[in-house]
């Protein structure tokens, strides 16, 4: 339970993540007369992550062995950090 809270977590924050680079690239388009506004692409970004984290967190509660999820957890949490120290 505790991997999976911990996997879930990092999930979200790095769904956020990419729905904030979304947006903004969108945005940077829309100024360049790119492409229409940036609400599909921001729902688009948002379901597809929610839905990756969904199942992983699936996976992490049923099927992953330990050394999986401890390995995923921390993959996670250094591009989280990876992602904070660039920014």
């Amino acid at each position: 339970m505790a991997g999976a809270v911990i996997v879930g977590v990092g999930g979200l924050v790095l769904v956020m993540a990419a729905v904030a680079q979304a947006r903004d690239g969108a945005a940077l388009r829309t100024r360049r007369g790119g492409r229409g506004p940036a609400g599909p692409a921001v729902l688009r970004a948002s379901l597809l992550g929610l839905s990756l984290v969904a199942v992983v967190i699936i996976g992490v509660l049923t099927v992953f062995p330990q050394f999986v999820v401890w390995t995923l957890s921390a993959l996670i949490w250094l591009v989280v950090a990876v992602l904070i120290l660039a920014d």
